[in-house]
């Protein structure tokens, strides 16, 4: 909201408000002061806006003033960070001696938010019942936890078959602990 005030008297005093370089993004409302938009804002395609008001009196002759208007666009969380490494059909195979506390892999995500929007915590928000595996929640490396029996990451039949035979298993020998946390298994 703009104030204005004028020293004049009467029709003199009466002021005629306007936005330059005239566009259709901004108006301001006479009498009121209110800037309003005409558009929806996206911190993303533009941060700032700048304009100048201009205030005009109604004497003979018209006196004018102008004041230069920033509006700077805070960002909202609205973008969803999206998972950049590892891509959705890459898998590794762990050895069972692969030591407790080795890095298994880095996850690294995006956010085109801004400031604190755009911060990211990294969790494993399923299929670790066991605890087998930690991830730093700033840094988002993966850690191998516990020692492994075996694991099965990929669960495609060729791949789990494979690395089954790669461990000295078949499929019909029953697992002690099912370390996948299927029950079905």
């Amino acid at each position: 909201m703009v104030t204005v005030k004028d020293a004049d008297k009467g029709e003199n005093a009466r002021i005629h408000l306007s936005v330059e370089p005239e566009s259709a993004e901004f108006v301001i409302q006479n009498g009121t002061g209110i800037i309003l938009s005409n558009i929806s804002f996206d911190r993303e395609h533009q941060s700032t806006y700048t304009f100048r008001l201009k205030a005009v009196d109604g004497g003979d002759p018209p006196r004018s003033s102008y004041v230069g208007v920033t509006i700077n666009v805070l960002d909202e969380n609205y973008n969803a960070p999206v998972i950049v490494v590892p891509s959705n059909i890459s898998y590794a195979y762990l050895p069972p001696s692969t030591d407790p506390g080795t890095k298994i892999n880095k996850v690294r995500a995006e956010d085109m938010d801004m400031g604190l929007n755009a911060q990211l915590d990294y969790r494993i928000a399923s299929g670790n019942p066991f605890d087998l595996f930690q991830i730093t929640p700033t840094e988002g490396e993966v850690t191998l936890e516990k020692a492994l029996v075996h694991f099965f990451i990929n669960e495609t039949l060729t791949n789990q078959t494979y690395v089954e035979t790669l461990l000295g298993h078949s499929l019909d020998t029953p697992l002690d602990i099912d370390i996948a946390g299927d029950p079905e298994y």
